[in-house]
C-alpha cells in the first residue's frame, strides 16, 4: 500500500479507499487515486517529453473533510472535463486555515483517448464517511462511470 490508496471491489462503477497519516496527506491520496481512474497514468510519464503540459488548479473550502474531500475531487473532474485535459500528477498542493481549504496544481495533457482509462461523471456521495484507525485516517471513496 506505498501509493497511500487501493481499489476496491463495486459493482457497477468505480471504488477506492484511500489513506493518510495526516488530512492533507488523505486529499492528495484521494486525488491521485481519483487521477489514476481517469488517466493512464504510467503511458503519460512515459511519452510526456512529446507531449504538451497544462495545470489543473483545485481550490476547495469547505466545513468538514469529507465534504472538502469530495469538493476536491468533484472541482478535478469539472475542469477536466470543461478544459478537455487528462490529469496525471499532482506538483504541489496545500491544507490550511483548519483543515477548511485544500488547493493543488495538478499536471495535465490534453485529453486523448490513448492516454483515457475512464470517463469519470461524479463522486458519489453514498457511504462517503471519514475514518480513523489509530494513527490513520481513511475514506472510501466511489466514482461513478
Amino acid at each position: 500500500m506505498s501509493r497511500g490508496y487501493r481499489f476496491v471491489s463495486h459493482t457497477a462503477d468505480i471504488a477506492f479507499i484511500a489513506y493518510g497519516s495526516s488530512y492533507k496527506e488523505l486529499i492528495d491520496n484521494s486525488v491521485r487515486a481519483l487521477i489514476e481512474s481517469i488517466s493512464y497514468v504510467d503511458d503519460i510519464k512515459k511519452d510526456i517529453d512529446r507531449l504538451q503540459r497544462r495545470s489543473i488548479i483545485i481550490d476547495a473550502r469547505s466545513d468538514d473533510i469529507e465534504s472538502l474531500i469530495w469538493r476536491s475531487l468533484q472541482l478535478l473532474i469539472s475542469y477536466s472535463d470543461a478544459e478537455s485535459l487528462l490529469p496525471f500528477s499532482i506538483e504541489s498542493s496545500s491544507l490550511n486555515d483548519s483543515n477548511k481549504h485544500y488547493s493543488a496544481k495538478i499536471s495535465a495533457i490534453d485529453d486523448s483517448p490513448y492516454y483515457r482509462k475512464f470517463d469519470v461523471k461524479a463522486v458519489t456521495l453514498h457511504n462517503l464517511k471519514l475514518n480513523k484507525n489509530r494513527s490513520t485516517y481513511s475514506i472510501k471513496i466511489v466514482l461513478d462511470v
